[in-house]
């Protein structure tokens, strides 16, 4: 009999915050510094203090800084629950909205304020009164951490008025890791992989096989969210992803499709043709300002046309 023992399921809980790279948090006030302080990776070099129960830091361990960023200054700020977020709360006084996502919500290699996310809880707030900048966002995230994650939080902290997500490939997924002897997440069938760990064939036979299970679990989590009575409105930044959402037709109720990063597009928002060192990317090669840009008015204008908040 195939037996399963405790430490097996560690990574796969739905019932606590999955936090990625934040492994085995305890009570001390300096366990992530513990955590950081022996990662020898290149570019990190680590400053770390505890404000109002914020761990604040200059670097994270999945950050890969690209060669002569060095000095690109960003501050990470997370919440007590291990969030770059505002603290959670349960009692909430004006608007409250929830956002999802991986590492492009998160805003791995920048500063809180250059994400999407971040601009649009700031457009809000000069609309409506909102109760805080809440994000579930981590880097590495896959569609299995962006649901369960939120399910957490509807159990800790309540349901959100809205659940505003930029969904990452759906071709991320766990695998059993034989030699440790639980399951651990993937993101080996990565496009930008195609050609060097395996074929396109390869990878659209995998795309096969995890499509319909990504459907019925996307199918689920919606009516989930109608039970709590959360709107959840999404989009995806995956190029391929997107014509197959389109053309399924199955999520037209929650799903749109963005703004495409084109010449025009840097016309309209750089039209000097001057550029800030990270519009294009962020320091550690995440899409940069304009993106981000493009991001948050996708989701402004998603909004304002199916008249949600702005109105």
């Amino acid at each position: 009999m195939f037996e399963l023992h405790s430490h097996t399921f560690y990574n796969i809980n739905p019932n606590t915050f999955n936090t990625m790279w934040i492994q085995n948090p305890d009570n001390s006030a300096n366990f992530i510094y513990n955590i950081i302080k022996n990662d020898d990776a290149k570019n990190k070099k680590y400053t770390y203090k505890n404000i109002n129960g914020y761990h604040i830091l200059n670097h994270i361990p999945p950050e890969r800084i690209k060669d002569g960023n060095e000095d690109w200054e960003v501050e990470y700020s997370f919440n007590n629950d291990l969030f770059r977020s505002d603290h959670f709360q349960s009692n909430h006084d004006g608007l409250h909205v929830l956002f999802g996502g991986c590492s492009n919500t998160e805003g791995v290699g920048s500063n809180i304020h250059d994400n999407w996310s971040h601009m649009l809880y700031r457009e809000i707030s000069k609309y409506k009164k909102v109760s805080g900048y809440f994000s579930i966002a981590k880097g590495g995230y896959g569609w299995h951490q962006i649901f369960l994650n939120f399910k957490v939080y509807v159990e800790k902290y309540g349901a959100p008025d809205y659940y505003l997500v930029l969904h990452p490939d759906i071709m991320r997924f766990y695998e059993w890791k034989d030699e440790k002897k639980h399951w651990g997440y993937s993101w080996q069938y990565n496009q930008k992989n195609i050609g060097k760990d395996f074929s396109r064939e390869e990878y659209e036979t995998k795309h096969r096989e995890v499509f319909p299970n990504w459907v019925a679990a996307m199918s689920i989590f919606i009516a989930y969210c109608e039970s709590v009575g959360t709107k959840f409105i999404w989009t995806t930044w995956d190029k391929e992803e997107m014509e197959n959402i389109k053309n399924s037709n199955f999520f037209n109720s929650t799903y749109f499709t963005p703004y495409v990063h084109d010449s025009n597009t840097v016309k309209r928002l750089r039209p000097d043709g001057k550029f800030e060192k990270d519009d294009i990317n962020f320091r550690d090669g995440h899409p940069g300002k304009i993106q981000q840009q493009l991001w948050f008015e996708s989701f402004r204008d998603e909004l304002i046309k199916r008249k949600e908040i702005f109105q």
